[in-house]
């Protein structure tokens, strides 16, 4: 798999002209999202949860190079992604979405989960729960969106290629979007990750107003979003028991 292979459009999309997409300009917020952070055994302060998460499943496909990796090396890399995601439930969409990002970064050669990543993961698989909440909240053209997203982080130099490394880590703020996400789905009585709660992490790190910032999509109309879509209250653990009022913008970031 090489990086022109994850670059493919969204099912549905290919035949999408490049006119059609949004214009692309930088967003000031970008830098702050592609910031270079820690790995994951690093973030022992990170809130609410101070475990380090992991997902229970092994990355399949591996990528094709200009120069390739030795057997060994790819194995490695293989091996550290498995280390570092066990633990944690999801669903298939949220699967399809976390191990896209993951590919994503080892293609890139940066070998670092980055939280735009993650949400590159749910433009591209446009069937997911969180996909659908994005279309109908104005992003129409996910496949622009897509190429909108890492136009503006290869603007910032966030996809640099680095050396080598045997280890995948996390950015900071991926690894509290994932870690956010397992505890939206426990709020609301589920053992598996979903592809909304992973939206909901990425809108309560501020990642969609930064990169999107004409759409407004704020922590709390996303939520909003995310109900209308599944037809059920998304449950958050401030809610007020008599009004189940949503929370404001200014405690997003207490939920990573």
């Amino acid at each position: 798999v090489n990086i022109m292979s994850l670059c493919a459009a969204p099912s549905g999309q290919l035949a999408r002209a490049h006119s059609t997409s949004r214009p692309c300009k930088p967003v000031p917020a970008v830098h702050a999202v592609c910031s270079v952070s820690p790995r994951v055994g690093q973030h022992a302060a990170c809130s609410p949860s101070t475990s380090s998460p992991s997902i229970s499943y092994t990355v399949s496909r591996r990528p094709q190079r200009m120069q390739r990796m030795a057997p060994m090396q790819v194995a490695a890399v293989d091996s550290a992604a498995s280390t570092v995601m066990e633990d944690i439930e999801v669903s298939t969409p949220a699967r399809l979405i976390i191990n896209y990002a993951l590919e994503f970064c080892k293609a890139s050669e940066t070998y670092q989960v980055h939280s735009w990543m993650v949400l590159l993961g749910i433009l591209k698989y446009e069937n997911s729960t969180a996909a659908k909440v994005l279309k109908s909240m104005g992003l129409d053209d996910l496949y622009g969106a897509w190429h909108e997203v890492l136009w503006a982080l290869n603007a910032c130099d966030g996809l640099e290629p680095k050396a080598f490394q045997p280890e995948i880590t996390f950015a900071d703020r991926a690894y509290r979007v994932v870690v956010a996400s397992t505890n939206f789905a426990s709020w609301n009585g589920r053992t598996k990750v979903q592809s909304e709660d992973l939206l909901m992490a990425l809108a309560a790190g501020n990642v969609l107003d930064g990169l999107f910032p004409d759409l407004n999509l704020s922590f709390a109309r996303v939520r909003k979003a995310v109900e209308k879509q599944t037809g059920s209250k998304y449950a958050l653990p401030d809610d007020s028991e008599e009004d189940g009022a949503a929370v404001t913008k200014s405690g997003d970031e207490d939920f990573l």
